[in-house]
């Protein structure tokens, strides 16, 4: 189970760009099938860097090196009962491999999206994450709080 401390979860994201400037996103085969990032949560004794490494080699196949860190994303709020979760999100170059769904129990689709039209329905950070990357920030400090989940009618 990922490391934890006072209910505060910890993963790690791998922001994934190709020559286009496109983004490699992943869809959820669970819950909402929300398209993400890869990545997950950081086991107890891996660091970050390790663990996005991990996660996206697992979920698409792809070998990976980290760059740079685009940003830390303090995730709280709403009322699904989630755990609140502090992600490292990583810019990460490929260094072999293709892109496929390597882990069909968690993974349904994975492609290259233009950060400026996002498939829908998404995690809550990556509308904000994938625009910090696109546009080469790095160091970013953000709180993004998840949305209410709507009563049902």
């Amino acid at each position: 189970m990922g490391d934890s401390t006072n209910g505060l979860v910890t993963a790690a994201a791998g922001l994934i760009h190709d020559g286009a400037g496109r983004v490699l996103l992943i869809q959820q085969n669970y819950g909402r099938r929300r398209w993400g990032l890869p990545g997950g949560r950081v086991n107890s004794g891996e660091t970050p860097v390790h663990a996005v490494i991990r996660e996206v080699r697992m979920e698409t196949g792809l070998e990976t090196a980290v760059i740079d860190l685009v940003g830390l994303y303090h995730l709280c709020g709403g009322d699904d009962g989630l755990p609140e979760q502090l992600t490292y999100a990583f810019r990460c170059e490929v260094v072999g491999g293709e892109a496929s769904v390597n882990l069909p129990s968690k993974v349904a689709h994975v492609g290259w999206y233009d950060p400026r039209t996002l498939p829908s329905p998404t995690t809550p950070s990556v509308p904000i994450v994938v625009p910090d990357s696109a546009s080469g920030r790095s160091g970013v400090v953000r709180d993004i709080v998840r949305a209410a989940t709507p009563a049902p009618v």
